[in-house]
């Protein structure tokens, strides 16, 4: 009974002092938080718990909370072996070891009778090697040959591979300029809007305004009212979106529209793609990056099927040529 009773009041300091540890650990965890957040100039309350005021700093809060974890840690576990220690598991390793002794010398004896009778079919257990080795190096010699063929194929397998690679990224350039994507979405953030910048795109969303569409939708006069936006610039940044939304179209061809007072959808629409393409190649000079007449021509296309079509029943296109299919012809 005494030794029972013993060990139930073992095993609850045991849990109690789990339950230490563990709020210990949490006092750590919290010091870390505290100083992630607040930095290592902030100065916290650590008797806010009870009602009381001991400020010290976020690093020494940390260290000490780590410190007294770290050794209580090591308190349980000296008290866990120890406790090991105390109990009869020794008594039973020793008697268990003598008896593993004492069988081992059995085991022994056993396996020389053993070994005995075996050295005698060693010598014909030989002969079976020596036949089953030249069979190996016969089956060897095949595999070599299996080995050859298959590096031929895998060489042959690997040319196919680097081919059907080179012919897919082929491929995904022929897509792509078949079926231009859009730089802008419905979904996408304000602050990818060429022009807007981190402050502007702070205003908008200061005041409801988070995506492409919420923008769009809006109107100029209610979005200037809510921010210190003007309704010009604002209606100047639905125009640049509207323009960035039409596939083909990226930031550097819609900065060169602007200069060449091509501002809106509706603008680009009664554009002729020939006089564009010569105003944007004097605007631009001889630099590469800049639209050709086809991809122009294409723009145009697209602005007018854009200006026909109110934006909230756009149809999805698969391709430019579609969409000339879809057009009215005057």
């Amino acid at each position: 009974m005494n030794t029972k009773s013993g060990s139930e009041n073992g095993s609850s300091a045991i849990w109690i002092f789990t339950v230490f540890v563990f709020l210990l650990c949490l006092v750590a965890v919290h010091a870390l938080i505290e100083l992630v957040i607040n930095g290592p100039l902030a100065n916290i309350n650590i008797l806010s718990v009870i009602g009381e005021t001991l400020y010290v700093s976020a690093p020494a809060y940390l260290s000490l909370s780590v410190l007294a974890a770290s050794i209580s840690i090591g308190c349980f576990c000296s008290h866990i072996i120890r406790k090991l220690k105390k109990t009869d598991v020794n008594v039973a390793f020793d008697a268990l070891e003598a008896k593993l002794e004492n069988n081992e010398k059995k085991i022994e004896r056993t396996l020389n009778k053993d070994l005995a009778k075996l050295s005698l079919d060693q010598f014909m257990v030989s002969q079976d090697l020596k036949s089953i080795n030249t069979q190996i190096k016969q089956n060897q010699t095949i595999m070599e040959k299996i080995g050859k063929v298959w590096e031929a194929h895998k060489k042959a397998l690997n040319k196919q591979t680097n081919a059907l690679s080179i012919l897919e990224k082929r491929l995904e350039k022929i897509e792509s300029r078949i079926v231009p994507i859009s730089c802008l979405a419905a979904t996408s953030d304000v602050k990818e809007i060429t022009g807007v910048g981190e402050k502007t795109a702070e205003d908008l969303k200061a005041a409801g305004i988070v995506s492409v569409e919420d923008l769009i939708i809006e109107d100029p006069t209610i979005i200037a009212q809510k921010t210190n936006i003007s309704k010009s610039n604002i209606a100047k940044i639905q125009a640049t979106a509207e323009l960035l939304m039409i596939p083909g179209i990226n930031s550097r061809t819609v900065k060169l529209l602007q200069k060449a007072r091509v501002s809106s959808v509706e603008d680009l629409a009664r554009q002729n793609p020939m006089h564009l393409f010569k105003k944007v190649t004097i605007i631009s000079g001889k630099k590469e990056d800049k639209p050709t007449l086809e991809e122009l021509a294409s723009h145009v296309r697209l602005a007018q099927y854009y200006a026909t079509y109110a934006w909230d029943t756009i149809p999805m296109v698969s391709s430019p040529k579609e969409i000339a299919t879809r057009l009215p012809r005057h």
